[in-house]
C-alpha cells in the first residue's frame, strides 16, 4: 500500500499537491481543537467523579453514577425511542472519555498508597466497585 500511495503522490499535480496539503493542515488543526474538547470532557467527568463533596444532596459522584445507571438501563434496551438513544460512537467516545478520567483516580491513589497494593497491584476493593458500576451496570 505505501508504494502505491508514493505512486500517487508522485503523480499528483501541483494544483492536487496544493490541495491535498491544504487538508492535511486542516486535519491537524481539527485533531488539536477536538484533544481540547476531549481533555474539558474527561476534567467534566472527573468533577462528577468526585467522591469528597458530600453536601444536601450527596456527593457528586453517587448523584453522577445513579444517573448514569438510568442511561444505561435505557440505551441498553430495545424498548427506548429510537429518536433519544445514544449513538454508539458518542457512546464509545463518552466511554474513552470516562476510562481516562478512572485511570486518573486510579493513578493518584496508587501514588497516594504505594503500600496498599499487593504484589499483583490489584485495584482497591472501593476503585474496583466505582468501575464495574460505572462501565456494566445496566447491561443486563
Amino acid at each position: 500500500k505505501e508504494g502505491k500511495e508514493s505512486k500517487e503522490v508522485k503523480n499528483e499535480s501541483s494544483e492536487e499537491r496544493l490541495r491535498r496539503r491544504a487538508y492535511e493542515r486542516g486535519c491537524q488543526r481539527l485533531k488539536k481543537r477536538i484533544e481540547v474538547v476531549e481533555e474539558l470532557q474527561v476534567q467534566i467527568l472527573k468533577l462528577l467523579l468526585n467522591n469528597k463533596d458530600h453536601g444536601v444532596g450527596g456527593a457528586s459522584r453517587y448523584i453522577f453514577l445513579n444517573k448514569f445507571r438510568k442511561f444505561l438501563q435505557e440505551n441498553a434496551s430495545n424498548r427506548g425511542n429510537l429518536t433519544v438513544l445514544c449513538p454508539p460512537e458518542y457512546m464509545v467516545c463518552f466511554l474513552h472519555r470516562l476510562i481516562a478520567a478512572l485511570r486518573h483516580y486510579w493513578d493518584e491513589h496508587k501514588m497516594k498508597n504505594v503500600s496498599a497494593l499487593n504484589s499483583e497491584g490489584k485495584m482497591p476493593l472501593s476503585l474496583k466497585n466505582v468501575i464495574a458500576f460505572t462501565l456494566a451496570y445496566g447491561f443486563e
